[in-house]
């Protein structure tokens, strides 16, 4: 369930690789973005299972 969240980051840091100075911005922003999500993501989730206990 999760290794699709590594391959669009990696997609968008491929991207990001580009000569196109347009295109670069937009996958290192995306790519950093996303990856910014999941971390958050990861705190939030296990914070919210954590009041449960």
């Amino acid at each position: 369930m999760g290794n699709f969240r590594l391959v669009l980051v990696s997609g968008f840091i491929v991207l990001s690789t580009s000569s196109f100075l347009m295109n670069s911005g937009m996958g290192l922003m995306t790519a950093i973005t996303i990856a910014v999500a999941i971390i958050n993501g990861l705190f939030i989730f296990a914070a919210h299972f954590d009041d449960f206990r």
